[in-house]
């Protein structure tokens, strides 16, 4: 997981594959869509879903353009961003 506000987060898949847009429905976390990059995960938590709240933007601002570098991050220990 990278950002969670209220019923919605950004997260990296557990392999690194793709970002993830979640929402959660029935207290279950859903993936909205999958994302291959930084910038069309922004593009739509910014335009076609959004505005998602000012903590996931800048969440998503500060990410590795590809999720497998966030990936390689987070299993490092280290914050992402």
């Amino acid at each position: 997981m990278i950002a969670t506000d209220n019923d919605c987060r950004v997260a990296v898949s557990p392999q690194g594959r793709a970002y993830l847009a979640q929402v959660r429905r029935n207290g279950a976390w859903c993936s909205a869509r999958t994302f291959l990059n930084r910038e069309a995960l922004a593009f739509y938590v910014t335009v076609l879903n959004g505005p998602w709240s000012d903590k996931i933007l800048a969440a998503v601002a500060e990410l590795p353009r590809y999720p497998e570098e966030c990936a390689a991050i987070l299993l490092a220990g280290k914050r992402v961003g």
